[in-house]
């Protein structure tokens, strides 16, 4: 705890090393191993399997009690590369206890997406607002700003537009708070499109173009293409 975990990505190395001796080393090494590991990989999706496996391989020397948050959610990350449904579960089930209250907030949204994925929104949702509640418990914008949006997604797709409009601001507002300005204009895409299904079509007009334009700026193309698709639903819907 305290002011020093209200920031886990600006962490210094004394930081890191009080709470995870080794960690710095251990990180240092699973990064090099994973970037080992996947650059041969020109289809992702085709090589899964060596993925997954590699993955196992990468975190074999983490010790099972690791509290660096890195290394703590390596094991369910890497059985649900592989594939590993009931090792996800596992992995996630051993971080309930997990002293770092940042580690906590992290197993309830990745379970709440897991939840998503396999079709079971109710669940998700539960999990998700959880880990909202410890990500504002600990002040952390970045997994605040990621939790609201996926939050805000899961509010469009059952109808609660309005809803919807309030979680998409946070995100946008949490997220100028913790990662750059363009990347986190890039939200305003999904804001805009809360706001046209809400029925504010100039509100999503504005939200979009602007979103788009951050997303230009931040070479997010994805992202980008996604607002012009929106503006053209709105315009078919007005």
């Amino acid at each position: 705890g305290g002011p020093e975990r209200l920031a886990p990505v600006q962490e210094t190395t004394p930081v890191r090393a009080a709470y995870a001796p080794g960690a710095p080393i251990l990180t240092t090494e699973l990064t090099a191993r994973l970037t080992e590991i996947t650059a041969g990989l020109t289809d992702l999706a085709g090589h899964m399997a060596v993925l997954g496996a590699g993955l196992h391989e990468a975190v074999a020397t983490i010790p099972p009690d690791a509290r660096h948050p890195a290394l703590a959610l390596a094991r369910p990350l890497a059985a649900l590369f592989a594939g590993r449904t009931a090792g996800v579960q596992r992995g996630l089930a051993a971080l309930s206890d997990h002293p770092e209250p940042w580690v906590r907030a992290a197993r309830r949204i990745f379970a709440g997406v897991i939840h998503l994925n396999d079709g079971r929104p109710d669940e998700g949702r539960t999990e998700l607002e959880a880990g909202l509640a410890g990500f504002d418990q600990v002040g952390e914008h970045v997994g605040l700003t990621f939790a609201l949006s996926v939050l805000g997604e899961l509010q469009l797709a059952r109808g609660e537009f309005d809803r919807a409009v309030i979680t998409f601001q946070r995100a946008h507002e949490a997220g100028r708070g913790g990662i750059n300005r363009s990347a986190a204009d890039t939200l305003l895409i999904g804001l805009g499109r809360a706001r046209g299904w809400a029925g504010d079509s100039a509100g999503a007009r504005e939200d979009l173009l602007r979103g788009i334009e951050a997303a230009g700026r931040a070479g997010e193309f994805v992202d980008q293409a996604t607002g012009y698709m929106e503006l053209g639903d709105l315009a078919r819907r007005e």
